[in-house]
């Protein structure tokens, strides 16, 4: 909410440059020192936010530059907090250069309303930052299925020899949490104490490789002889 007004804040006021734009060299070199700073040390916050959201990748895959293209990549994947912190601060870099290029062309051509449009494009990405968080924060809540975590689950499940089908499986995102639900067709001669290491096995193997999995339920069923899980997939491609 508080961003939301200073983007509209920020609009305003770029409307207001625009319209009424003056030539200016006052404070010149402290606007340029202060939105210098404000750059650097922002840049700093973006890259531990950088760093977050790529911890869980390789370092190979992470070093040196590597790490800019990676973040934005998989920054759909980041926790809330994370992705807000990432997307503020992109904002807050990028306008502050866009400021710092804008008072440079304001003071010395002809240009005098540059200010009042640089306001207006930060107003806006900042806009574009709120409706992102809330439309996450909305789907968070509701609670949304992630359908390509499904897709790299169901073929990890697979690969247990005893497990012949999916039937189903969800994987439903609140906020930070997963929630897992899943039926798996097995030899119906099977024992319960083979069932129990079945289920034994895809705990342990979905908690190793995903975070923030608060509770997983497992049924079992038959075997009915149909490939169910590949079907699926063919008609819902991930």
């Amino acid at each position: 909410m508080i961003v939301g007004v200073l983007a509209h804040e920020t609009i305003v006021e770029g409307i207001h440059h625009i319209s009424d734009a003056t030539h200016s060299e006052d404070w010149f070199w402290l606007n340029i020192g202060v939105l210098g700073t404000a750059a650097l040390l922002e840049s700093a916050v973006l890259y531990k936010a950088m760093k977050e959201i790529t911890e869980h990748l390789p370092k190979e895959q992470t070093n040196g530059l590597k790490l800019i293209p990676e973040s934005y990549r998989h920054v759909k994947d980041a926790n809330p907090a994370s992705k807000l912190v990432f997307l503020e601060d992109n904002v807050a870099v990028g306008g502050a250069l866009l400021a710092m290029l804008a008072i440079v062309i304001s003071t010395y051509t002809p240009f005098h309303s540059a200010t009042g449009y640089a306001s207006i494009v930060i107003g806006v990405s900042l806009i574009f930052v709120v409706a992102r968080i809330f439309l996450d924060n909305a789907a968070g809540a509701l609670g949304v299925a992630d359908v390509k975590m499904q897709a790299r689950m169901g073929a990890k499940i697979l690969q247990h020899p005893q497990i012949n089908d999916i039937q189903d499986l969800d994987v439903i995102k609140e906020g930070d949490s997963l929630h897992i639900e899943l039926k798996v067709e097995v030899d119906p001669k099977m024992t319960i104490e083979e069932a129990d290491d079945i289920r034994d096995y895809i705990e342990e193997k979905i908690k190793e490789n995903v975070k923030n999995v608060t509770d997983i339920i497992i049924e079992f069923d038959e075997d009915d002889g149909l490939d169910t899980w590949t079907q699926a997939l063919d008609k819902n491609p991930k």
